[in-house]
């Protein structure tokens, strides 16, 4: 494979996965060895007669360490396997055009897929298990009054809160993850490109990295999470 892309470490510290565009491995950190996940590329069709491939964007484990979900980008789709044996075990449908991050809930309760979706959504909640939509949510640029890509998901520890990254508003997102209410936006920048997200270990800041999508000069910024308020820039 290519150099990796991204990366998750397991909630017991004990696995770690990352992914490049076209696979994805889980390495064990205690007693060595790891298991590769080949991905098979397949043509999405765009209405028009365009076609796009699906590639693998984001890895994130669940909440007891036992799966490792995958984001195959083009397409919609969250594949599902055994985090020990990197056999397949389910496939789950988001109904999102482009997929470009996925993150278990704390509980495991709830996968969410972001990205980008042509009915109207761009960020979709799962049952883990079942597959099945528990709600979908959009957020639309302020600037362009157009729907915003998505690219970057993180639950609150407690799993109360859910925060997305944009692509080019500059702004954080925080939703309700009982209904996916949008109840926050945390602005960077504009025309900002949201990319990396942290909690603090007790839920109260938030930071995100972000910053001009034509440059690679990201800042920091860090907010209280129940005001709004900035607190730093780094």
């Amino acid at each position: 494979g290519g150099p990796a892309t991204r990366i998750a470490l397991s909630p017991d510290g004990k696995l770690i996965a990352s992914c490049d565009r076209k696979s994805a491995a889980i390495w064990n950190l205690t007693g060595g060895g790891s298991v590769s996940i080949p991905m098979e590329t397949r043509i999405v069709p765009r209405p028009g007669g365009s076609q796009n491939y699906t590639s693998v964007t984001d890895v994130a484990f669940s909440h007891d360490s036992k799966t490792l979900a995958v984001a195959t980008g083009f397409g919609g789709a969250i594949r599902v396997f055994d985090a020990t044996s990197g056999k397949e075990l389910r496939g789950l449908e988001s109904g999102l055009f482009l997929v470009s991050a996925v993150a278990f809930d704390p509980k495991g309760r709830l996968v969410v897929a972001v990205g980008y979706g042509e009915s109207g959504h761009n960020i979709v909640a799962m049952d883990p298990a079942s597959g099945s939509i528990r709600w979908r949510a959009a957020y639309t640029t302020p600037q362009i009054k157009n729907l915003d890509q998505v690219i970057s998901v993180l639950f609150s520890p407690d799993g109360s809160r859910l925060i997305a990254g944009t692509e080019w508003s500059g702004n954080a997102i925080m939703l309700d993850t009982a209904g996916g209410k949008v109840l926050r936006a945390f602005p960077t920048e504009a025309w900002s490109r949201v990319a990396a997200l942290a909690f603090s270990p007790d839920s109260r800041r938030l930071a995100a990295a972000g910053g001009d999508v034509t440059d690679a000069n990201y800042k920091v910024f860090v907010w209280e999470v129940d005001t709004g308020k900035q607190v730093a820039l780094l």
